[in-house]
């Protein structure tokens, strides 16, 4: 049943992705949640056995650029993730991934989007959001590869004036090179 199911997803995955591609789509982005906040979902061996060869049917069908979402702690599977040819990896959750560890090894090779915490968004002040924004730009922007996002899903409990003191910081902030002094 489950190698089915996946046979039939990834049948339908690569149907939407060539449709993309054909109607002119600058780029492609999906939503597999692969882990927990704790890590994955399964064992790195059962994703690659599983999981990756139905993944790689659909990322042979991709002729645009690719953006894969997981929440989670997918640092166990990002090297077959990164064999898989995705192009940019979102949103990189805080409390789960350490995003800086992640560009130093994988920057390289991916984009990173993401990284602004949903609960400091929802809880927090503008002027923490101020400084979380900088600090991001600063410790991930050099060199490329990152565009800041939220943490996750902006939800309907995030402060607006949260949301846009994160939007505001970035449009002063986040020219290449970042200038966050």
């Amino acid at each position: 049943l489950v190698e089915a199911v996946l046979e039939r997803y990834s049948d339908w995955a690569v149907q939407v992705g060539r449709q993309a591609s054909e109607m002119g789509f600058d780029f492609l982005w999906t939503a597999d949640d692969l882990a927990f906040k704790t890590g994955p979902l399964l064992s790195p061996k059962m994703f690659r056995n599983i999981i990756v060869p139905h993944i790689r049917k659909v990322a042979d069908a991709i002729s645009i650029p690719w953006v894969f979402h997981s929440d989670g702690d997918l640092t166990a599977l990002l090297p077959d993730l990164m064999d898989l040819g995705i192009s940019a990896f979102n949103p990189i959750e805080p409390g789960a991934m350490d995003i800086v560890e992640t560009k130093q090894k994988w920057g390289h090779q991916i984009c990173l989007i993401g990284n602004v915490d949903v609960h400091l968004l929802a809880t927090g002040s503008p002027d923490e959001i101020a400084k979380e924004v900088r600090r991001l730009l600063q410790e991930v922007g050099p060199g490329g590869g990152y565009i800041l996002s939220s943490g996750n899903s902006l939800a309907s409990y995030c402060k607006p004036e949260n949301v846009r003191a994160m939007i505001d910081t970035l449009q002063e902030y986040g020219a290449y090179p970042p200038q966050t002094d």
